[in-house]
């Protein structure tokens, strides 16, 4: 059993979905982490798939210790571009970034400093959506082929 951190709800979600449907042979744990104000969007995505997956959501926290302890607890950890991501790298842990095509937040300038077989990245495909736009079915694939195989 693989154990999934995930960051943050809504559009990752989509993505955690892809990789399910792609591939109903994996055993995958997913374990959703959020802050205080997504908590209860998080609860609703394990409500809605926990007869599909085994999903739990942890506990907002402010103790980054805690927060630390959770990150080692998982296989791979997927997020966008934050601090839980890069910690997750410097635990060496397999990590799926998304990044903006802003710039100043590109993959080349925050990538993580995990093993390089150790992480994916992904880029917004639409540099004016508000949302990180990527084309979910290639990069379910892409985790599938690259860190889950």
């Amino acid at each position: 059993m693989l154990n999934f951190s995930l960051m943050g709800a809504g559009r990752i979600g989509k993505m955690h979905a892809g990789i399910i449907d792609a591939h109903p042979d994996c055993k995958l744990k997913f374990i959703l982490h959020c802050d205080y104000n997504d908590y209860d969007k998080c609860k609703i995505i394990e409500n809605k798939m926990c007869n599909l997956l085994d999903v739990d959501t942890i506990e907002p926290t402010d103790d980054l210790k805690k927060m630390f302890v959770n990150i080692s607890k998982c296989d791979v950890f997927i997020a966008g571009s934050t601090g839980p991501l890069h910690v997750a790298g410097a635990l060496n842990k397999k990590t799926v970034g998304f990044y903006p095509s802003k710039k100043s937040s590109t993959s080349l300038r925050w990538d993580t400093i995990n093993n390089q077989k150790n992480k994916l990245f992904f880029e917004d495909t639409d540099i004016y959506s508000q949302d990180i736009q990527v084309d979910i079915q290639n990069v379910a694939a892409e985790i599938y082929t690259k860190l889950l195989k």
